[in-house]
């Protein structure tokens, strides 16, 4: 869903203005976000690692789209890996060859970038796999901005449940589903693995 985040102005509060990274952020972030649901139980033989949940924009923008990736790259510390791809690398994933996602999209993550270019996440352990629970600040509205894309209210958008086990390359991009991003009581196609169709203003 987006929603409007009451985390921005915590961290407009405690901005240090002697930080790059912080003037940034408060120049070209706002505080309207976006909460992901990522469900992975139901990924092939409950083998979670490198699957995870996208979405794409499906606008005349073609702005392109973001994943959430599980990671137990260190079995004790799970994490959530953020990729972010413009329209022709989405379409490159989806489309050809071993149908993965490019290494070289993978948002390298830091303590201050969490919640702004990459998404900041919860996990919930369960016996099939992991619920990731993932909220993201989104950019201004701009004509063109690099770094990332803004969805927007009303956006048609698809969803997809990457399942990196599939033995059938093709078949790692599961359950996509084309919907409209609506208000907060009104999730237009729900999909059992993302919940993403919602909109909410406080």
């Amino acid at each position: 869903m987006l929603y409007a985040s009451e985390g921005w102005d915590t961290f407009l509060g405690a901005i240090d203005r002697t930080s790059s990274s912080d003037v940034e952020y408060e120049e070209n972030y706002s505080g309207y976000a976006m909460f992901w649901y990522c469900d992975l139980r139901g990924t092939l033989d409950a083998t979670v690692t490198g699957s995870g949940c996208c979405l794409r924009d499906r606008e005349s923008t073609d702005g392109g789209g973001y994943c959430i990736i599980y990671d137990e790259t260190v079995p004790l510390s799970p994490a959530v890996d953020t990729y972010w791809m413009v329209e022709a690398e989405f379409n490159t994933a989806v489309t050809t060859s071993d149908y993965t996602l490019p290494a070289n999209k993978k948002v390298t993550q830091t303590i201050q970038n969490k919640g702004f270019t990459t998404f900041k996440c919860t996990l919930e352990a369960q016996a099939n796999g992991p619920e990731m629970s993932c909220y993201k600040l989104q950019l201004w509205p701009a004509a063109a901005y690099s770094g990332g894309f803004r969805f927007e209210k009303g956006n048609r958008v698809e969803a997809y449940l990457y399942d990196f086990a599939q033995p059938t390359f093709v078949n790692r991009w599961r359950n996509n589903r084309t919907f409209f991003l609506e208000g907060a009581t009104t999730l237009l196609a729900f999909t059992s693995v993302m919940t993403t169709a919602a909109l909410m203003a406080f």
